[in-house]
């Protein structure tokens, strides 16, 4: 599919997000799980189509030449899975993609971690901690912050080589914070990511009044995305069903499921083309209405700008988007809250 008149999605998904379980122990101040889990059915998906989705996904690698990347969950918390490292197992053993996935750390034991690392998880693993505070851990995060610290330990003490991705956000810390985290892992390889935006998941989540300036506004018609995800990434719900991206967390879409047909020809179905032709500015909404368009991720046409010299800016220091995603013959940036970042033109 072209976007903007440039061949920039493949035929196939180059990264797949599955949905292995549906349930979190967390409670999160920013995540609309606590507001959507009675809402929403809940399960684990099933061994035979886990196996089914791994093993396409690892056929489309092998013939495309690919390193693909392959995640667990979306909106929950995959430590709560009893069989997590078979399931990483047997994905491990097809050798052909990355696997990681996100975890709040609450449920990363001792017991676990030894047979993570067995298992050959490393080094993907981001811990999503949010805040250092221990006043106002149990707040934002609804866990108990001497559990959070005792698990870090065992795993930074026991496996140092690991490099792990910890990540943060920048309007629950303050100063005496952040000077603790340095502290705390001042002798590991941790790669700490300090995020300066919050995300309401495309109005899933009603934010604290501190923070209503994250709030995302309703768009009357989208020209892009500044994440790409729907380009690049399958996500694929406990039941085999196939959504647009980690923001729909409500499972507004619905692209089909994998149990009736394949990765491939869900991928390029029509159902997932036509909200791909209304979020890249091809159609305009009507009555195909998308999730997108309440995203803060969503660009409308009033903030894009083409830049003529693109050499002249560091992507990297942006959005963090590779060099090899940028286009040769210029650029547009987003300017949103006043800072600049790149998107495809």
């Amino acid at each position: 599919m072209k976007i903007f008149g440039l061949e920039t999605r493949k035929a196939y998904p180059a990264k797949v997000t599955i949905d292995i379980n549906t349930q979190c122990n967390a409670r999160c101040v920013i995540c609309p799980y606590p507001h959507l889990k009675d809402k929403l059915q809940h399960g684990i998906m099933k061994w035979d189509l886990y196996c089914k989705i791994i093993d396409e996904y690892a056929d489309i690698c092998y013939s495309n030449k690919i390193m693909g990347e392959l995640s667990y969950c979306n909106m929950s918390e995959p430590t709560l899975l009893k069989d997590l490292p078979k399931y990483i197992k047997y994905a491990r053993d097809k050798g052909c993609f990355t696997i990681y996935f996100n975890t709040n750390v609450s449920k990363l034991t001792p017991e676990l971690v030894d047979e993570l690392i067995r298992t050959k998880i490393y080094p993907a693993i981001h811990l999503n901690i949010m805040t250092f505070s221990k006043a106002n851990y149990k707040k934002i995060m609804g866990l108990d912050f001497d559990v959070l610290t005792k698990n870090l330990r065992y795993f930074l003490d026991k496996y140092p080589h690991c490099l792990i991705d910890v990540g943060f956000f920048m309007p629950f810390m303050n100063e005496d914070d952040r000077l603790a985290v340095n502290e705390f892992f001042k002798d590991t390889k941790v790669t700490l990511h300090m995020a300066e935006d919050i995300s309401d998941r495309a109005q899933n989540v009603e934010l604290p009044k501190d923070l209503s300036d994250f709030q995302s506004d309703t768009k009357e018609r989208a020209f892009g995305c500044s994440k790409n995800r729907p380009i690049h990434r399958m996500h694929i719900n406990y039941d085999g069903r196939v959504y647009l991206c980690d923001q729909d967390m409500s499972l507004e879409t619905n692209f089909g499921n994998v149990k009736d047909n394949s990765i491939k020809e869900l991928w390029n179905g029509e159902a997932i083309m036509e909200t791909l032709r209304v979020l890249y500015g091809h159609t305009k909404p009507g009555k195909h209405s998308i999730p997108c368009l309440t995203c803060t991720a969503c660009i409308d046409s009033e903030k894009i700008k083409i830049l003529k010299n693109p050499n002249d800016y560091k992507p990297r220091k942006l959005l963090g988007l590779p060099k090899r995603m940028l286009v040769k013959k210029g650029l547009a940036v987003v300017k949103k809250r006043g800072k600049l970042g790149w998107i495809w033109p």
